[in-house]
């Protein structure tokens, strides 16, 4: 093989590898349903992170979603995880009970 040939064939292999190596992590005693669930998770973060929190340089330093005009800013992964903390709350609970007599 070229040289070429041999460097994307060791990459593509290191891919392979890397994607076989995540799904066994994500996936060790579990069904396949709860490790599909996970993998579409890692996914949805991902795409999180590339389109909503990482500044592109081919973008002139913006987000894709700020290039796209979905949003005005670049969000932080803290301004993501404060809503998702609001959204999942727990209602409170009142300290006393009417009592039923």
């Amino acid at each position: 093989m070229e040289n070429g040939e041999s460097q994307m064939k060791r990459l593509t292999d290191m891919n392979r590898l890397g994607n076989v190596l995540l799904l066994k992590l994500l996936c060790e005693g579990n069904s396949l349903r709860s490790c599909a669930r996970k993998v579409l998770h890692h996914a949805y973060s991902v795409a999180l992170h590339y389109n909503f929190l990482r500044p592109h340089a081919l973008l002139g330093g913006l987000t894709p979603a700020q290039a796209t005009s979905v949003t005005d800013r670049p969000y932080t992964l803290n301004w993501f995880v404060d809503r998702v903390e609001q959204t999942l709350s727990k209602p409170k609970r009142p300290t006393q009970y009417k009592s039923h007599t």
